[in-house]
């Protein structure tokens, strides 16, 4: 088996997804000649290190399943235990209750800075039977969703898609109305794809659209028959 001997990575941290690679290729040394691995003290399979990288480098992308009503920001709302990372995939299927949306309290602390909540995409699967709506569940603050892009369903740099027969707005506000915003950021440097699949649902982005220096503006893909809305 293989030695794998591991060390702490200064200035790792969510966002810095490069740099915290480099650090980890750096910190990992195999040695063939020994029969066991040991992390702390601890014996660790080649498994049990695959998994260690996967959930602690900020590069690699999980699915996270919205699960609970309303609150973007509340752990158990989601499966695993969340909010998604800014490079992660949020999903809403027939798990997020029907009744309810997803709404983003930014007075509460976010993941991408002052009032800033950052993701890799949103994914509503073609299970989803009923609408949803995400905005901002604040009375009181306003704030940014931005989107990374991410990997849906084998498509790079997807940032927003919709598979199933109804729509998916992104608005200001969230299903209670508070009179605050909510815009969205553009964080991909190559596509920001908005995609429609399979079937008649439809996409509506009623927010103020902004696109980071050096990033693309949206790019309309899929063969759903649906309709996407800018505005309206």
């Amino acid at each position: 088996m293989t030695t794998i001997f591991l060390r702490s990575v200064p200035g790792c941290a969510a966002g810095r997804t490069g740099r915290c690679a480099i650090h980890f290729a750096r910190a990992f040394r195999f040695h063939p000649a020994m029969a066991a691995s040991r992390v702390a003290g601890r014996r660790i399979s080649k498994l049990s290190v695959l998994m260690l990288l996967t959930a602690a480098l900020p590069g690699f992308a999980a699915n996270y399943t919205f699960t609970g009503a309303n609150a973007w920001l509340t752990a158990g709302n989601w499966t695993p235990g969340g909010p998604p990372g800014t490079n992660d995939v949020a999903i809403f299927d027939t798990s997020t209750p029907n009744s309810s949306g997803a709404q983003v309290n930014f007075k509460n602390p976010v993941n991408n800075g002052d009032r800033n909540e950052a993701v890799g995409a949103i994914d509503v699967p073609s299970t989803r039977t009923a609408a949803m709506v995400l905005g901002n569940g604040s009375t009181v603050s306003n704030g940014v969703l931005t989107v990374n892009g991410a990997t849906v369903n084998s498509v790079a740099n997807v940032i927003i898609e919709n598979d199933s027969s109804q729509s998916l707005t992104i608005q200001d506000i969230g299903t209670g109305g508070s009179g605050t915003t909510m815009g969205l950021a553009l964080g991909n440097a190559t596509a920001n794809i908005v995609s429609l699949n399979n079937n008649s649902g439809s996409i509506t982005i009623r927010d103020i659209i902004s696109s980071a220096s050096g990033t693309t503006p949206l790019t309309f893909a899929g063969t759903g028959s649906g309709i996407i809305t800018i505005g309206g």
